[in-house]
């Protein structure tokens, strides 16, 4: 049985569950820090960019900057997990 949503409560007891998995809060800082500064903008001006490098939209050299945006996403998941770069630090809590 689903028991009801009780709205900023619940916020809070989500953000207190979040504070005892630094990577989870991580992430969530990350996430937010990229949407606060690239933002939605960031596809509707690829096209300007590309301009501004002398290539019409439409052309290889366009598709390969896109190409090269989608590519690094991954690219960069796999080496920070692998790596483990992000990995948490034992808190000297107990």
């Amino acid at each position: 049985m689903k028991r009801a949503v009780k709205g900023s409560a619940d916020l809070l007891q989500t953000l207190r569950d979040i504070r005892a998995v630094p990577v989870i809060g991580m992430m969530l800082i990350l996430g937010g820090g990229v949407s606060f500064f690239v933002g939605s903008s960031y596809q509707a001006s690829m096209p300007e960019f590309a301009a501004d490098l002398g290539q019409a939209k439409g052309t290889t050299l366009y598709f390969m900057l896109l190409a090269a945006d989608s590519v690094g996403a991954p690219i960069a998941s796999v080496l920070l997990e692998t790596t483990r770069l992000l990995r948490p630090r034992a808190s000297a809590r107990t």
